[in-house]
């Protein structure tokens, strides 16, 4: 693949392993729309190659990817499956995020990152009744009171 946005040469390899992963998946991407299946033996694929950990810090044995390098090798991944593309790439973007953030407690965070690299898929949720979600703009709406000492 030739692409001005391809910078380096492990870019290269890595767009390489999902391309192929993404002409797979492109194959069945129908049938799991068609029938509202959850597409796990994508997802699976992903885990064994490698990818869920790209986003995991390296001081936590991950690659540590850039944003930039994440949403280049998600665009690809989604030119062969979307819906894969955007299941995965929560976890990679939380990964990332809490990595980048640095603002969880090191020895949990270690633990978690751990488990990310074994596989174990990472996503959060914060919702707002009124606004939707805090890490998409939505402004707090709910307001902790104490009562009663709790």
């Amino acid at each position: 693949m030739c692409s001005i946005f391809v910078k380096t040469e492990r870019q290269q390899e890595w767009l390489g392993k999902i391309g192929k992963l993404a002409d797979e998946f492109e194959k069945t991407a129908a049938y799991y729309d068609e029938h509202a299946e959850f597409p796990a033996e994508h997802i699976q694929k992903l885990r064994d190659s490698g990818y869920t950990a790209l986003t995991v810090g390296k001081d936590y044995g991950g690659e540590g990817i850039s944003l930039y390098d994440m949403l280049l090798f998600q665009e690809r991944l989604a030119k062969g499956d979307g819906p894969t593309a955007l299941s995965i790439g929560w976890h990679l973007s939380v990964m990332g995020e809490l990595a980048e953030g640095n603002s969880w407690d090191r020895h949990v965070f270690s633990s978690i990152s751990h488990e990310a690299l074994k596989g174990a898929l990472i996503n959060r949720a914060a919702s707002e009744a009124q606004t939707g979600s805090p890490t998409r703009g939505g402004r707090p709406g709910t307001h902790a009171v104490k009562k009663n000492g709790g």
